[in-house]
């Protein structure tokens, strides 16, 4: 039959693009083309004294469509002759390729440079495509500081929607990343690493004043730092908490403060004493131990506490209800000499040795001073409290132990703290007991 009328039907998602169309149909006096909806294409002989194509002629329509997202579809042909029966209806199946990479993409949790104070952290990644994504992988350096892989989701992934991540990590310095692909092939990274700190520690603050004890009104100068292994310290909120005043007598503690960047707080403490008598600092042994004092909790001293001092430094502890330092007042490259007051005694220990120690007259021992080791001018001194009757036995092995220490050294060498004899002879005292 002769064909007056061509009709083409675009699937849904098909754009037809204006003035595309055309026919090099020879025979016609006059076409007429139609676009109906966008998706309905029609050529027709107005006049129906001719046709668009007869038995023998072969004739080819064009057109140009674009589609919404790729796939596999139909475009439906059928005609019609000039008393408008229908005819021949075909479908041509056409294949859009996905030539659109996806976009691999971060949520907003942890955004870029969080400074993270727990070890648990939940990560958020996206991967977006216009048609489907094929999996989404996590990637960073979470183990041992290189860049690998750390896992995949392509059976359970939503398109354009968060998959979470939950991580236990250590403190460290992380970076960490995105990419995923489509089922074309197509693939992303994130255009950027993101940074991720984690710190669980607090800050080290030290406390510090240029003397321990001095007189009213004397010259004191404190100063407030701290150091952070991971985060760092945050110097706006790295703070004295008291200001040093020496126009009062008694007891003062100077307050030093600091956070890091994730938000760990510490504080350390310098306790000072302000004597009444005017012009300077006042003499005696407490004077003597300006490189600091190191305050020794009740539960620290009853468990056993454990730190290096230098000459100079001296722990700050309580005996019952009576307060007492010990301190290293000179050091040798294998012996430190350890003065022990509110009563001043000195002992000299060898590196492993322990001594034990009575500071309140009640024939009982109540501190045990050990010297672990001696390392860069430093001795790593253990102090742990204890409560030992004293016997003759341990009395005469005293005696000998004083002994050897004066062999030792003259432990009333200049500019050291003296001793009290009266309490060195508590040994005699208790003998004759």
């Amino acid at each position: 039959m002769n064909i007056t009328q061509v009709n083409i039907t675009l699937p849904t998602n098909f754009t037809f693009n204006l003035s595309s169309d055309g026919t090099n149909a020879s025979d016609v006096v006059l076409v007429n083309f139609t676009n109906i909806t966008g998706n309905i294409l029609i050529w027709t002989n107005d006049t129906f004294q001719f046709y668009l194509l007869n038995v023998t002629n072969t004739t080819t329509f064009w057109f140009n469509a674009s589609a919404s997202y790729p796939g596999t579809y139909e475009i439906n042909i059928s005609v019609a002759n000039s008393t408008s029966t229908h005819g021949l209806a075909t479908n041509i199946s056409v294949e859009v390729n996905d030539t659109t990479a996806p976009n691999a993409s971060f949520g907003t949790n942890p955004i870029n440079v969080t400074n993270a104070s727990t070890t648990g952290v939940t990560f958020d990644l996206k991967c977006s495509d216009g048609y489907a994504v094929n999996d989404i992988e996590f990637w960073g350096n979470f183990s041992s500081g290189t860049w690998a892989l750390n896992q995949t989701n392509a059976t359970n992934v939503a398109n354009d929607s968060f998959w979470n991540v939950s991580l236990n990590l250590s403190d460290g310095r992380y970076i960490w990343g995105v990419y995923c692909d489509d089922s074309a092939g197509n693939s992303d990274w994130t255009d950027t690493n993101r940074t991720l700190i984690v710190d669980t520690t607090d800050p080290a603050p030290s406390a510090s004043c240029t003397a321990s004890t001095l007189s009213k009104g004397s010259a004191l100068t404190c100063s407030c730092s701290a150091t952070d292994a991971t985060s760092g310290v945050n110097a706006s909120a790295t703070t004295a908490g008291s200001t040093p005043d020496t126009s009062n007598t008694g007891t003062f503690t100077y307050t030093c403060s600091a956070t890091d960047y994730s938000g760990n707080s510490a504080s350390s403490t310098f306790t000072y004493a302000i004597s009444g008598s005017g012009g300077g600092a006042s003499s005696g042994s407490t004077s003597f131990y300006t490189q600091g004092t190191f305050i020794v909790s009740d539960q620290q001293f009853k468990d056993s506490f454990t730190k290096e001092l230098s000459k100079k430094q001296r722990f700050k502890l309580k005996v019952g209800y009576e307060t007492h330092h010990v301190g290293v007042v000179d050091l040798t490259t294998s012996t430190a000499t350890i003065n022990i007051s509110s009563d001043p005694q000195q002992i000299i220990l060898t590196v492993g040795d322990e001594r034990k120690v009575e500071v309140n007259n009640d024939k009982y021992y109540d501190v045990l001073v050990t010297l672990n080791s001696i390392d860069n001018n430093k001795a790593n001194i253990t102090i742990k409290s204890i409560n030992e009757l004293i016997t003759d036995e341990q009395v005469s092995e005293e005696q000998q132990n004083q002994e050897a220490s004066e062999e030792l050294k003259d432990i009333e060498a200049p500019g050291e703290p003296p001793i009290d004899t009266e309490s060195n002879l508590l040994w005699l005292w208790i003998l004759i007991q």
